[in-house]
């Protein structure tokens, strides 16, 4: 930055080295006295301002440049711009004895500060557009993983079906439900809808660990089977951990954590593996409960006979605080219209 030097004050009168003022060829220079009343200026200023061409020494700054009158008492430091050039405006305070004695207006050519800014600003934006593309691709991958794991558990547990899809489905649109009415403000927002829709699939990984002769067994399981089912959600947490553990989105690690492993929790307690209660089970893991229980209730299972929607509806109905969360179970039943319109789309 280029400096000149006020020299002092003789008689009241501010005066300014003008031969220094000169030497400053790219920044503009205004002084004015303490009543705003125009003492010097800088050829560049003249640029500038070409009011001051004609400006006769002792005017009101008012009268020549209403506008740099206006930056003077607003302190305003907005940038200025003439061509291609630009310029930051500074405003320094001329004091003597504690006394206002007048201002210097310096218009400080920052053009190429401000190239450098834009370059720098321009690398930004590409490398953030080069990220998102990287982030969308991997996203992409990692679906078609989840999808072709949730495939794998299909494949072997014949009675699901669609079921993983479904699930899914009906998962988001509670959460939507949550984020529309404000529920949960501290935990649901648009990723906490995307993450549970990406782990809600692979909630029931844990069964690859299940024997073909429990999982698909037609009649009911004994206590020693029951055991080793419910089992499924332990090793499914287990499972995810060990494949995810150098996954670096954290949450949705621990999202899919959470689901595999709670969602078979009751709100009441009572529930499996940890007997948790309340809002102490993970709420990724309530919704998954909800959408778990409806679609099996309205699939065929070897071991029960399919509900039809009225009754699947009003079973959940009556578990509302107690196997399920109450806020949940109300988001719900609010949407009832669009689960059966995704078990339509999807089928069993």
């Amino acid at each position: 930055m280029a400096v000149f030097i006020i020299e002092g004050y003789l008689n009241n009168s501010l005066l300014v080295s003008t031969e220094l003022l000169l030497t400053i060829p790219d920044d503009a220079i205004i002084v004015v006295d303490h009543n705003h009343l125009y003492k010097e200026v800088n050829e560049q200023a003249i640029v500038l301002f070409p009011e001051f061409a004609r400006a006769k020494k002792d005017t009101e700054l008012a009268i020549i440049s209403p506008a740099l009158d206006q930056t003077l008492k607003a302190e305003d430091t907005s940038l200025f711009y003439l061509e291609s050039r630009v310029y930051e405006p500074y405003i320094k305070t001329i004091r003597r004895n504690n006394q206002i004695r007048g201002y210097v207006i310096w218009y400080l050519d920052v053009t190429e500060a401000e190239k450098r800014k834009e370059l720098v600003l321009n690398y930004q934006q590409e490398l953030e557009k080069e990220v998102a593309l990287k982030t969308a691709r991997i996203e992409e991958i990692q679906e078609q993983i989840i999808i072709s794991f949730a495939n794998i558990i299909e494949i072997r547990d014949t009675i699901t079906g669609e079921h993983v899809r479904r699930t899914s489905l009906y998962a988001e649109k509670i959460a939507a439900v949550l984020l529309q009415n404000g529920d949960y403000p501290e935990t649901v927002n648009e990723r906490f809808i995307r993450l549970l829709y990406a782990a809600a699939p692979l909630h029931d990984v844990g069964k690859i660990m299940v024997s073909d002769s429990i999982l698909n067994k037609p009649g009911k399981l004994t206590e020693a089977e029951w055991v080793l089912m419910k089992k499924h959600a332990e090793n499914g947490q287990n499972i995810l951990k060990n494949a995810l553990e150098k996954i670096q989105d954290v949450d949705y690690y621990n999202m899919v954590c959470e689901v595999a492993m709670y969602h078979h929790e009751r709100w009441i307690g009572g529930g499996y593996p940890e007997a948790l209660s309340g809002e102490t089970i993970p709420l990724s893991a309530r919704i998954m409960a909800i959408a778990d229980v409806f679609d099996a209730l309205t699939s065929e299972r070897p071991y029960k006979e399919i509900y039809d929607n009225d009754t699947a509806f009003e079973i959940i109905k009556k578990e509302r605080g107690l196997h399920f969360d109450p806020i949940l179970v109300d988001a719900f039943l609010s949407i009832r219209e669009e689960i059966e319109a995704v078990a339509v789309r999807v089928g069993k």
